[in-house]
């Protein structure tokens, strides 16, 4: 299984343009608020509010992105939950077909429901796709909105062309030992699955949540009485509520708090 943890639209890649993002509108604010003759308070006002809506644009891409990316992850895995059922069918038979008190009528009835399941293992390597891109016959890989690729599960790729049948014991201990490795494979392909799907949606719930304080920030940003701000009073409450909207930005406080700064 080869499945990575996001590249490109990683967490850590977010949460760093996002403190660069701070870091510009952290010094625009500090010069905003340190003077009251020296900066025109509408000007930077808006060019610090374009800037947040800017951040706030390019976030909102990145949450689609991720969103798309823990789609695909969530039916690989719903493919791969179909195969590690089948394959643990197959497996069971496998161990009924080689116990010696098997007789050759047995192994007819079983290899017969074993063909019935390598079709359905086969037909969910088929039907498993996102947007028509099939998941696991190993053609998927893609870095539209993260790297992203899976092996090849197909009945060829595991096994390669040697006739399985559970007919005889030789048969039915080699279906035995295949399946048991391919459930091993499926087995570990879903932890990896299930890890990036995890990965995906934290740092999609970092982005989001950069998304709302920003976007809040930017609206108290333009609702703040600038004319009024020369005052001691009004430069102090201005300087707090920017340091409040950029601590958000950083996620160091609940997004609920910010729409308590008015």
């Amino acid at each position: 299984m080869n499945i990575s943890s996001i590249s490109g639209l990683t967490a850590l890649q977010q949460q760093q343009n996002i403190q660069k993002t701070s870091a510009k509108l952290g010094a625009a604010i500090a010069a905003l608020v340190s003077s009251s003759n020296g900066i025109n308070g509408d000007t930077a006002s808006v060019s610090i509010a374009s800037q947040l809506q800017a951040a706030v644009s390019g976030l909102k891409q990145v949450s689609s992105n991720l969103a798309k990316a823990s789609s695909v992850a969530q039916v690989a895995d719903g493919g791969l939950s179909q195969l590690q059922d089948v394959a643990q069918q197959i497996k069971t038979l496998a161990e009924a077909a080689s116990s010696p008190i098997a007789t050759d009528e047995n192994r007819k009835n079983i290899d017969t429901q074993f063909k019935g399941l390598l079709k359905q293992f086969d037909a969910t390597i088929v039907s498993t796709s996102f947007n028509g891109k099939k998941l696991l016959n190993g053609s998927f890989s893609t870095n539209e909105f993260a790297d992203l690729s899976i092996q090849d599960f197909s009945i060829a790729s595991l096994f390669g062309v040697a006739d399985l049948s559970l007919s005889s014991i030789d048969g039915a201990n080699n279906v035995l030992s295949a399946f048991g490795t391919a459930l091993d494979k499926i087995t570990a392909a879903r932890s990896d699955v299930g890890a990036f799907i995890q990965s995906t949606d934290y740092a999609a719930a970092s982005v989001d949540s950069a998304i709302f304080n920003q976007d809040a920030a930017r609206s108290t940003l333009q609702e703040s009485d600038f004319a009024t701000s020369s005052s001691d009073k009004s430069q102090a409450t201005l300087q707090n509520n920017f340091a409040l909207a950029l601590a958000a930005q950083g996620n160091k406080i609940p997004p609920a708090l910010l729409q308590l700064v008015g």
